[in-house]
């Protein structure tokens, strides 16, 4: 790692501490500011709100009790004023509270003790005044109001708790984030005093051995161990470019007066050498009939290879043949996708036009509920006229018996006439009873023609879904048949690159021969060098002159005596 991102790493370290501290701070007083608000906004208010209405029973006692008493209408009116008051203050706690099973209890409780005034004491009073109404009051009022007020007191209590309980948990909250400022700010203090502590290791010790070597180099001072540092930064890389510097420097100092000894000791070497050359001569001509061997097989391994090859050009053939096949399926199957859509666009249009049908079965349907409706003020008209008919016989009947036996004809008629009416009116019932089952049966089938309507309008969005599927289905079908066709210009690349691989290893099988065949040429010349080490000795002149050359160069050079 570099210095400058040892540097920033350092610095980021901090910084992290840092906004870690602040958002733990920032965090801890949002929270507790809104513990601190729910605590006011609704614990105060919920206290408050159930305070009232346990007064506002209270109260409303008083008032039922003073009216029964005295009779004084106030009570009445200012009893009906806080029963209105109630119902807005048990909507402010319901909106609180939610419809719980303590608000519902206390709710049913209140209205227990409220119906018990408006509809049983008041009347009773109103009445049979206080005699009737007080055995009520005195049986009921007392205990009713008492559960009513307790169920309220109740909801107080558990809100007061509440509250006590919201404030021990923001004292130790408080507690807790006091612990994590205090060990956050000592964790980033020590984190400073580390940050420092590590950028003083790693970037000011190393500059001053630095410095110090440099110093003894200037010097012309190459005695010292080389600097060990295990670090990959810039320090790490100067240290080792000095090191290099320092090493090679002492290895060009030492290399010059060994050659400058060793070169007065050649002349007599050099027919040692000689000799040598002659034993490594031999060695290699060893070692070009090794690589005669090594050429051979490697001719039958080029043989192997070029046969794995032809089995793998066999097998991409395989591998185009299935992609031609896969291609096929791939069209057969988008041409079903086509058809199952269209098969989908017609069974859309069916559906349309049943939606339509249906639209008109309702209207008919609408205007079938009309007439019968207009029927049935027909039958009422024909009942009301069978009544006035009846009523008419009557008093026709009266008349004729008022005429005696000149009468005795027209009563008969009168009769039969209130008879018709009756049995008129008995029809129109019938009929009106008939039209009502025929209005309901009408209800009912446009009930379920619309019920139809939703379901055919489910269908009708269920066959869009599908014909989109189908086009996706194709879509995908046609990625496939290009994706396909791309496998298959790949197999065929394939198969060309195997023909140009067999090709290669045909002309490496070739190669490998040509080197058997050179390996016999390289070894008659190898014997022919063996003649050629006589002219070594032309070479020891020129050593003698190199030798006096690297005696000047080392006058140049000021090195200790160990050296």
């Amino acid at each position: 790692m570099k210095i400058g991102h040892k540097v920033l790493l350092g610095f980021s370290v901090l910084f992290l501490f840092i906004v870690a501290f602040a958002v733990v701070g920032i965090l801890g007083n949002a929270k507790n500011d809104r513990d601190i608000d729910n605590m006011i906004n609704k614990g105060y208010k919920l206290v408050s709100l159930s305070t009232e209405m346990e007064e506002n029973v209270a109260n409303r006692v008083i008032l039922a009790r003073g009216y029964v008493l005295y009779g004084e209408e106030k009570d009445r009116q200012q009893f009906i004023a806080l029963t209105d008051e109630a119902k807005t203050i048990q909507a402010q706690l319901k909106e609180m509270l939610g419809n719980t099973d303590e608000y519902k209890e206390a709710v049913e409780k209140n209205e227990r003790w409220e119906n018990l005034i408006l509809n049983q004491v008041i009347p009773a009073y109103d009445e049979g005044g206080m005699n009737a109404a007080l055995p009520l009051m005195e049986e009921y009022c007392q205990i009713w109001a008492t559960e009513a007020m307790d169920s309220w007191i109740g909801i107080q209590q558990e809100a007061e708790q509440n509250m006590l309980s919201t404030a021990d948990e923001l004292a130790d909250t408080n507690d807790k984030q006091s612990t994590i400022f205090t060990a956050l700010a000592i964790i980033t203090a020590f984190s400073v005093l580390v940050v420092a502590g590590w950028l003083t290791y790693f970037m000011v010790k190393p500059i001053k051995v630095i410095t110090e070597r440099l110093m003894q180099v200037s010097k012309n001072n190459l005695s010292f161990e080389p600097l060990v540092f295990n670090r990959k930064d810039e320090f790490g890389i100067l240290a080792n470019a000095l090191n290099e510097s320092t090493e090679n420097l002492s290895n060009m100092v030492k290399q010059i007066k060994d050659t400058e000894a060793s070169i007065l000791e050649n002349t007599t070497e050099l027919t040692t050498s000689r000799e040598i050359m002659k034993k490594q001569a031999d060695t290699a001509s060893n070692m070009f009939n090794q690589v005669a061997e090594g050429s051979t097989m490697q001719l039958e391994g080029a043989s192997e290879t070029a046969t794995a090859m032809e089995h793998v050009s066999k097998a991409m053939g395989s591998i185009s043949e299935s992609t031609v096949s896969v291609a096929d399926y791939s069209s057969s199957v988008n041409n079903y996708a086509l058809e199952g859509n269209s098969i989908v666009i017609d069974t859309i249009k069916k559906l349309n036009d049943m939606s339509g049908t249906v639209d008109q079965t309702v209207t008919t349907m609408d205007r079938l509920e009309h007439r019968t409706g207009r029927i049935g003020e027909i039958s009422t008209l024909i009942n009301d006229i069978s009544e006035q008919t009846n009523l008419l016989a009557l008093n026709a009947t009266i008349e004729a018996a008022r005429a005696g036996e000149q009468g005795k004809g027209f009563a008969v008629v009168a009769s039969e006439i209130r008879n018709l009416a009756e049995r008129s009116r008995e029809s129109s019932k019938e009929i009106a009873k008939l039209i009502e089952g025929i209005k309901q049966e009408i209800n009912v089938a446009v009930h379920s023609t619309i019920k139809n309507k939703e379901e055919m309008e489910a269908s009708l969005f269920a066959a869009n879904n599908a014909g989109l599927a189908f086009k996706n289905i194709s879509a995908a079908i046609e990625k496939i048949s290009a994706q396909v066709q791309e496998v298959s210009s790949s197999s065929e690349e394939v198969t060309a690159s195997v023909e140009e691989i067999s090709a290669s290893i045909e002309q490496l099988a070739t190669i490998a021969r040509e080197n058997v065949d050179n390996v016999g040429i390289v070894s008659e010349s190898a014997m022919e060098q063996q003649a050629s080490m006589e002219a070594v000795e032309q070479t020891v002149e020129d050593l003698n002159i190199l030798a006096r050359e690297l005696n000047s160069l080392m006058e140049r050079f000021v090195l200790k005596e160990n050296d």
